[in-house]
């Protein structure tokens, strides 16, 4: 009778669970693409392909059409790539389809925690009802505003597959122990090691299995199994490493990091910002904001340092201390803290914070939460956990809804104090309706970071569009100057060149941004275009050749690159070339003229006729192809034919 019950009420609570968060975050569908949304999804190409798959996992520079945010993270242009190969044939718009695959993740991800809660307050507690318990704390989880974060921002995917699989390992070494098995042991590491294709933010599993083994499960130091289970988490860990470091060659924190702080002052930093900015989150959500200003610690003596530091330990020396007597509630605090230390310790990162980096913390948060009220009398601690769910969910529809637009996104960072990129983003977003209010932010980002190359370029472009072009060109130099090796400068020169009609100098600054990058499409496609409309056809080729390594079909590339071969006299590469654009676009007027020229030109009369009926039936006005019509009908005996053309092209003409 108990474990039919058992599992009908584990059944609810799933369903609960799905149906609640999908609920307070319905809202979710249609927000629009923000941050690295821009690089990662709208521009990059790669992923609008899902073949070869395996090409993620070789190749960083899948991860982003923007060089400096390349980052190795496979499974996020795999999901990406195989979410557009799931839309398209159905017709999905694209932002419901990838906040849905998001919100699926999310959902999935609390339901795994939800499991691993439930095992763990069943065989490491003594509260009332571990499974109640354990649907609150995942309860929490699912419809905190923090968890809001991945779900609305569609780049941050990458976190929420990495906590999915993470929770999944540690769902399965917490059923597997303290019996070990062969299956539970390479199920669990095999879950690691997934999510550390994800995200490195696993690379912290070792720490956590080892605090579990020492402070759940009472294992003593001197014991070899409660440093060889550790150690076999960390062999994945160091497998994932020698894989991207020494097989691709590529640093993940050598993209991440930077020189701006210091060790130290990053770690005192750190010390305040858990306690008056991520904590204050977990209760007060309102505040939260993408890229938040946060003033650097002048050192260890700063008071809020030291308030962070008194409760940073404190809270450790708390664990410690009650570990025997509370040890599933002493493993959540060094968890919640432990799952902190990739971004948020002594490693210098590019931002000192980032509302989502508390999403893996959180679900610790949400345990220890759980654990603490469970010694509430029953009453009360239902009330409490009815109070607090409700609150969350209602703060999470309401801070969802700031994700709608640029305006609102950034007009909550600058309300609440932004970085430069901040400014820069609110700028851009106004910049259409407000170009004044747009030039003041921009302004005050490179107050903030005078060598900030994309405020520089975007204050330029902004004075062009207003007519002062030469203090427009005199910014967007000044950020070529700073980073020339950036091809992004040089593609924005470019066209602040054209936009001031200066052909030869957009030209050039277009080919250094198309060979200082030649893996963006963009690039390489307008090089191409542009150097076929001066009439360097030969010039052109190098880029569409590498147009088609790159991408199948975008945009003209197929109808430029068959006009280039065609020019070069290779006319059945060309043919092959306009056959394959005209597939997609049957209506092109000018790759069915050049087909059917090209066709008569090698004595292939017949089918040049029916070439040159379709570019009339597209323009029944172009008089000319009755003139290659007479030609093509003379040539195979129709006189009659050709003699009607002929007639037709003349009268065209005399009209």
């Amino acid at each position: 009778m108990d474990a039919p019950r058992s599992s009908t009420r584990r059944a609810l609570h799933i369903v609960f669970l799905v149906v609640a968060g999908a609920i307070v975050f319905a809202n979710t569908l249609h927000n629009e693409l923000h941050l690295d949304d821009v690089y990662r999804v709208e521009k990059n190409h790669e992923i609008e392909r899902f073949w070869p798959p395996w090409r993620h996992f070789a190749d960083p520079r899948t991860s982003s059409a923007l060089p400096q945010i390349v980052q190795y993270r496979p499974l996020l242009p795999l999901s990406l790539s195989v979410g557009e190969a799931l839309r398209k044939p159905f017709g999905i718009e694209r932002l419901p389809a990838l906040h849905l695959g998001n919100l699926a993740l999310h959902l999935a991800t609390s339901v795994l925690l939800y499991l691993l809660f439930a095992e763990l307050l069943a065989r490491w507690s003594d509260v009332p009802s571990p499974h109640g318990a354990a649907f609150v704390a995942a309860l929490m989880f699912a419809v905190h505003p923090v968890s809001g974060i991945p779900v609305n921002y569609v780049c941050a995917r990458d976190l929420l597959m990495m906590m999915f699989f993470l929770a999944g390992a540690l769902l399965v070494y917490a059923r597997m122990r303290p019996r070990d098995t062969i299956t539970g042991w390479a199920a669990s590491m095999t879950l690691l090691g997934i999510s550390m294709l994800a995200k490195q933010n696993g690379v912290v599993a070792p720490v956590l299995v080892f605090a579990f083994e020492v402070m759940v499960l009472g294992n003593a130091l001197r014991s070899p199994g409660t440093w060889f289970r550790p150690l076999a988490f960390a062999a994945v860990v160091a497998c994932f490493f020698v894989w991207t470091e020494i097989g691709l060659g590529f640093s993940d924190l050598g993209q991440l990091e930077t020189s701006a702080w210091s060790h130290w002052i990053y770690a005192c930093t750190m010390l305040k910002v858990h306690v008056f900015y991520y904590l204050r989150n977990a209760a007060w959500p309102f505040y939260m904001r993408p890229l938040p200003y946060v003033e650097p610690a002048a050192g260890l003596a700063e008071p809020a340092v030291i308030a962070g530091a008194i409760a940073i330990i404190g809270s450790v020396a708390l664990a410690l201390a009650v570990r025997r007597k509370l040890p599933l509630l002493s493993w959540c605090i060094v968890a919640y803290w432990v799952l902190f230390a990739p971004t948020s310790s002594i490693r210098p990162f590019r931002y000192l914070a980032t509302d989502y980096r508390q999403y893996p913390s959180l679900a610790f948060l949400s345990l220890a939460v759980v654990l603490v009220a469970s010694r509430l009398p029953h009453r009360l601690r239902v009330g409490l956990a009815l109070l607090l769910v409700a609150y969350f969910a209602a703060s999470s529809v309401m801070m969802n809804r700031l994700w709608r637009s640029g305006e609102e996104l950034w007009g909550q960072s600058v309300r609440y104090g932004t970085t430069a990129q901040g400014h820069l983003n609110y700028a851009r977003s106004l910049e259409l309706r407000d170009p004044e209010t747009a030039q003041r932010h921009y302004l005050e980002a490179l107050r903030q970071s005078p060598r900030n190359a994309y405020a520089l370029v975007n204050l330029g472009l902004l004075h062009v569009r207003q007519g002062r072009g030469e203090e427009g060109l005199a910014y967007l130099r000044r950020a070529v100057a700073m980073v020339p090796d950036w091809a992004m400068v040089h593609y924005h020169l470019s066209k602040a060149y054209a936009m001031l009609e200066r052909p030869r100098a957009a030209l050039a600054e277009l080919r250094i941004a198309a060979d200082l990058d030649p893996r963006n499409v963009e690039y390489q496609y307008e090089a191409a275009y542009e150097l076929q409309q001066v009439g360097d056809v030969v010039g052109s080729l190098p880029y569409l050749e590498q147009l088609e390594r790159m991408t199948d079909g975008y945009r003209l590339s197929a109808f430029l690159h068959g006009y280039a071969l065609q020019e070069q006299g290779r006319w059945p590469e060309a043919e092959a070339k306009y056959r394959v654009f005209l597939e997609r676009h049957s209506d092109h007027f000018q790759a069915r003229f050049n087909l059917a020229y090209g066709l008569m030109k090698e004595g292939r009369h017949r089918e040049a006729i029916s070439e040159f009926h379709e570019v009339l039936r597209i323009d029944s006005d172009y008089a000319s192809a009755h003139h290659w019509l007479a030609l093509s009908y003379e040539a195979i005996g129709e006189t009659e034919l050709a003699s009607r053309h002929a007639n037709l092209f003349a009268a065209a003409r005399r009209q």
